[in-house]
């Protein structure tokens, strides 16, 4: 019984994992939402951080499973109607004065109605699998007449709107990806700046000071959006201090978790190649999500072991973890000087680096 109960709860993790996975791909796919995609993985990571337990570091991950069976069952229930449609449709042009296209197009309406009936009912419910599959006609047609019933429904929706917490996922997002932009702004301008026109030696300085300059924000900025997204407050960007003072603590964990965020993030440079039809973007955010969620993660927990350090690794530890940290995030900005001659975007993509901001292929349309 006790290994049935743990392969149930891993099962759950696992469903509530791909769950959220999907979520955030989808709101990374639309404007403004895509912030709030970031804005969850950075809120997970500060909890982390924070120490919370590990089942409190997921929020809303239940409503995730549910939410994604709930798409998949509308998406499933939707075929029928599609079918039918599309019969009207042939029969149209087969036929343009035959009796089968109105009586198709009319069936098609009917059986839209129907369908959006049965999928509001099944929301009210609860939205789970077996709401979807059978509709309580009984129940429906007793409730649908009494005036708690649709008092009922709207507190529902308000209620889940606002446990969404849109507003503050996607501020935090934009917060943090603004204070990326500003860490990043000098250093990629530097190095665009040198790979610009004719070349010579003053630009040759200028790309060199950029790319020391970026090894410096990249090896600091995962952090510091950690921090910024415990606090909440935008003067994190400026705490610089914290970092050294934490490395100094915890080297050796704060670089294997900075490796693993530029090691999963530099293969989606693949991605950003050529842009494909938006309605296909999807597919590329699923990637991003999947490489970049767990990356995160690591990076709170890592921000958590540093703060619970009390006192300074050892000197020789200190000193013998620097080539490793130096030589990932150097592999990382030369794969940055490589991906100017293959990305959508060109050189914009010294700026534009997914690793720190919304987690989408493309950022210029």
């Amino acid at each position: 019984m006790f290994l049935l109960r743990g392969l149930a709860a891993l099962a759950r993790g696992v469903g509530s994992y791909v769950s959220l996975t999907i979520l955030l791909s989808l709101c990374a796919t639309i404007p403004i939402l895509q912030f709030a995609s970031l804005g969850y993985m950075l809120e997970c990571s500060a909890r982390m951080a924070n120490n919370r337990p590990w089942t409190e570091c997921f929020p809303g991950a239940f409503q995730a499973r549910r939410l994604v069976l709930a798409l998949a069952m509308i998406g499933l229930s939707w075929l029928p109607v599609w079918f039918v449609a599309d019969l009207a449709y042939t029969a149209a042009l087969i036929d343009p004065n035959g009796p089968q296209g109105p009586r198709l197009r009319a069936s098609a309406m009917a059986l839209t109605l129907l369908w959006i009936v049965w999928i509001l009912w099944a929301a009210y419910r609860g939205g789970r699998l077996r709401d979807f599959l059978w509709p309580a006609p009984i129940r429906l047609l007793k409730s649908i007449f009494r005036p708690e019933f649709w008092h009922l429904a709207e507190d529902r929706l308000w209620s889940s709107l606002r446990s969404l917490h849109l507003f503050r996922l996607i501020s935090r997002g934009f917060l943090a990806s603004l204070g990326a932009l500003i860490w990043l702004a000098l250093p990629a301008s530097l190095m665009i700046l040198s790979l610009t026109g004719a070349q010579n030696t003053g630009k040759g300085i200028l790309g060199l000071i950029g790319a020391i300059g970026m090894v410096w924000v990249v090896s600091r900025l995962p952090y510091v959006q950690v921090e910024f997204a415990k606090s909440g407050d935008f003067r994190s960007f400026l705490r610089v201090r914290d970092i050294r003072q934490a490395y100094f603590k915890s080297p050796w964990t704060l670089t294997i978790s900075l490796g693993l965020l530029l090691v999963f993030a530099t293969p989606l440079y693949i991605l950003r190649i050529e842009r494909i039809p938006e309605e296909l973007e999807w597919i590329l955010t699923l990637f991003f999500v999947l490489f970049i969620f767990p990356a995160r993660i690591a990076i709170g927990w890592a921000w958590k072991r540093a703060n619970q350090a009390s006192e300074p690794a050892w000197w020789f530890s200190r000193y013998l973890v620097w080539p490793f940290r130096l030589t990932i995030v150097l592999l990382y900005v030369g794969a940055l000087y490589l991906a100017r001659f293959t990305s959508w975007e060109g050189a914009a993509v010294f700026l534009l680096q997914h690793a720190f901001l919304p987690p989408v292929p493309f950022f210029v349309r």
